[in-house]
This record gives C-alpha cells, structure tokens and sequence, in this order.
C-alpha cells in the first residue's frame, strides 16, 4: 500500500463552511488590524517586526504540527505491523491533537498575513490608485 494514495481524501467531498471558524479569524483580523493601525498612527514601528516574528513562528509550529503539509489521512494499515495496537491507537490520538493544535493557530496567522498584505497595497500602490483616480475624476 502506498502511503499517498491509500488515505487522501476523496476530492468529491466537499467541506461544510464554518461559520464559527469564519467569525472567529475576522475577528481576529479586526483585533490584530485595529492594533497594527494604532501602532503605526503612534510611530510604533516595532510592531511590524513583533507581528512578522509572530507570523514567521505560527507558519512554523503549523508546519510542524502537520508534518509537513500532508493532507494524508493516517491509518492504523499504514503504520508499522510491529507496533502494537496500544501504539498505533496512541499514535492516531496524537495525530488527530496535533491537526486540531494546528487548526487553531492558523486563526491568527491568516489575519496577520491579510495584515501584511494590506500594508504592501498601502505602501506600494494606494498613490498611485488615488492618483490615478483623481486624474479621472478631474477630467
């Protein structure tokens, strides 16, 4: 048995949307953003370094977590037949904590990464769309 085919997930399957989930990372963003813009307003620049450190450790304990970024569902026939039941059981337990730890962090990294993205639009083409628009409006 090959350990990429055997437990993928079906493509046909679709996920249900998590409302939950949803509301909870935009309120996150609404924090972090609201945080970030009083910050910078205060020239507080610090904060851009301290949230790139905090993305850069939370992309790194989910990649971990994940063991990489398998999408590979771990079967009880995929481990080792000299393993026992109790350490295969123990294994799957783990993994299933460590997929759950890791969807849990991905609510603050995804905000921050939108943090991130907003600031490069503000600093590198908000001008000149603002400029451009004031061309078109005075025309």
């Amino acid at each position: 048995m090959s350990l990429h085919t055997t437990g993928t997930p079906k493509k046909s399957e679709k996920k249900k949307f998590n409302l939950r989930l949803f509301l909870l990372s935009a309120l996150v963003f609404v924090i972090i953003f609201t945080i970030y813009r009083v910050c910078i307003e205060n020239e507080k620049i610090i904060i851009m370094w301290i949230y790139l450190i905090l993305a850069s450790c939370l992309f790194i304990a989910i990649f971990i977590l994940n063991r990489g970024m398998s999408s590979t569902q771990i079967t009880a026939d995929m481990l080792p037949d000299e393993w026992g039941d109790e350490k295969k059981a123990a294994y799957l337990d783990s993994d299933k904590r460590r997929r759950r730890i890791a969807k849990y962090l991905i609510i603050p990294l995804i905000p921050l990464l939108f943090v991130f993205i907003y600031e490069i639009f503000e600093l590198f083409y908000l001008d000149k769309i603002l400029e451009l628009l004031s061309g078109i409006a005075g025309k």
